[in-house]
């Protein structure tokens, strides 16, 4: 409490003892009654009026109080970080690029959109600051300062919930998705080694929307390995019909063969309602071959093999197609084609996961893109560190599994994205690269950086 505040609260108790100011509870006499009678009578000395009479006095004390505080300054009360007007000299000193970073990353923690946190002063940051500088009632000058900085690191620290240790990732009470069962978020992508990146667009019960970067999309069924539903690439549209006995298993177990019939049909649709539909008929026969140890770009995983037959396979098109499917991230990381002759037709594996974030703040994306880079670019092979956002319910947790030097020199680093949801815990392995004094990782196949990356993955085809 500053000196002046604290002389005036003596003043005013030295006032209160000497009776100034404080008007005594008295009983309203009869007309003609002395004072004498309302003493003897004992309205004035008895315990109720007593009572009042000293909780009126220390009311009327309480309140010179806070009224020769509020005289002489309430701010004496306050802490320094709240006295901070903008006029101190640390904000006319320009903030350096790292300072300017710093400044981008914790306006868009506190919900602002400065743009790509890149350490360069651009409309949407001066913008940013603008907006924080008028919430926190400082001069509006949309600069960037060390005093800023320093504002910022303080109001962050306050609103920000308790540290969690770095090393220790928290462990909500959630389950993790059961063999074949997959569990999707709107825009969780997948990218693999064909240079396709398939997202998620949307989710009904067991069924899931998919739309991939060739601008093809098709609806399959939650469960691995199923045939589509329907699908449309370019002129062609196409659905299935699969009959299946709900009683079977499915992912089939240990040695044990589950069959079906699937009809397809397909149509060029320039050809209007009339067009021609193209039938065919299959008897699928599926069975589960074990378990393998699967070494793909993106990770190394613990899998299980799930192989299908199909009879007859159109030509040119497979005839046996093998799932290496893994219940850890509930997706399959490897699919191998053959044709009828055991030959060779495709072979694709997963290089990178991405976790959806539809419907969150842009400032919410940029955090979480800025936690992933500064993992990669600090943490140990086996370290993890921990985000999330008042915005966001889940808690992320990125975790460092593995490093390497590709080929082409590029230092490569795998790691594995953690969500902790109330009721499921899903997660999101990837491989990013970098090359010598590059600042950006990238995920091969993928055209832009991790943190620069858009909410939608870019086209990769060619």
């Amino acid at each position: 409490m500053r000196a002046g505040s604290a002389r005036a609260v003596e003043t005013a108790i030295e006032k209160l003892k000497e009776g100034s100011g404080i008007a005594l509870i008295r009983r309203r006499g009869r007309p003609g009654e002395p004072r004498s009678a309302m003493t003897e009578n004992g309205a004035l000395n008895s315990p109720r009026i007593t009572r009042r009479r000293s909780a009126r006095r220390l009311l009327t004390l309480a309140a010179a109080v806070l009224l020769a505080v509020s005289v002489t300054g309430c701010a004496g009360l306050g802490t320094r970080d709240d006295r901070q007007t903008g006029n101190e000299p640390a904000f006319t000193e320009p903030a350096d690029r790292a300072q300017l970073m710093e400044i981008q990353r914790l306006l868009a923690e506190s919900g602002y959109d400065p743009g790509p946190v890149d350490g360069l002063m651009g409309p949407r940051t001066e913008q940013a600051i603008r907006r924080y500088q008028q919430a926190m009632r400082l001069p509006e000058t949309g600069q960037a300062t060390r005093g800023l900085l320093q504002h910022l690191q303080k109001t962050v620290a306050r609103n920000r919930p308790a540290a969690r240790p770095q090393q220790a990732a928290p462990r909500p009470p959630a389950r993790t998705p059961a063999i074949g069962e997959a569990i999707y978020d709107v825009g969780d992508a997948y990218a693999y080694s064909d240079g396709v990146t398939r997202t998620v667009l949307k989710v009904t019960g067991d069924r899931v929307l998919w739309r991939d970067s060739a601008g093809d999309s098709y609806t399959a069924p939650r469960t691995a390995a199923l045939p589509m539903i329907e699908w449309a690439a370019g002129v062609w549209k196409g659905r299935t019909q699969t009959r299946r006995d709900p009683r079977q298993p499915w992912p089939p177990v240990r040695g044990r063969a589950v069959a079906f019939d699937v009809r397809a049909e397909e149509w060029n649709v320039e050809d209007g309602a009339n067009a021609e539909r193209i039938a065919t008929d299959a008897r699928w026969t599926c069975s589960n071959e074990g378990s393998a140890k699967t070494n793909v770009p993106a990770g190394k995983f613990d899998t299980v093999v799930i192989a299908c037959e199909r009879s007859p396979a159109p030509a040119g098109d497979w005839q046996r197609r093998v799932w290496y499917y893994a219940p850890g991230i509930a997706e399959f990381v490897r699919r191998d084609d053959k044709d009828a002759a055991g030959l060779d037709l495709e072979s694709i594996e997963l290089v990178a996961t991405m976790p959806g974030t539809g419907g969150w703040p842009p400032a919410a994306r940029a955090g979480l893109k800025m936690a992933l880079h500064d993992a990669l670019s600090t943490k140990r092979v086996g370290e993890e560190s921990v985000w999330q956002s008042t915005v966001v319910s889940e808690i992320f947790v990125i975790r460092i599994t593995d490093e390497k030097k590709a080929a082409t020199g590029q230092l490569c680093r795998n790691y594995v994205i953690v969500r902790h949801g109330a009721q499921i815990r899903r997660s999101y392995p990837a491989i990013a690269c970098r090359s010598a004094g590059a600042r950006n990782w990238k995920t091969p196949g993928l055209e832009r950086s991790l943190v620069d990356a858009p909410d939608a993955p870019p086209p990769t085809r060619g």
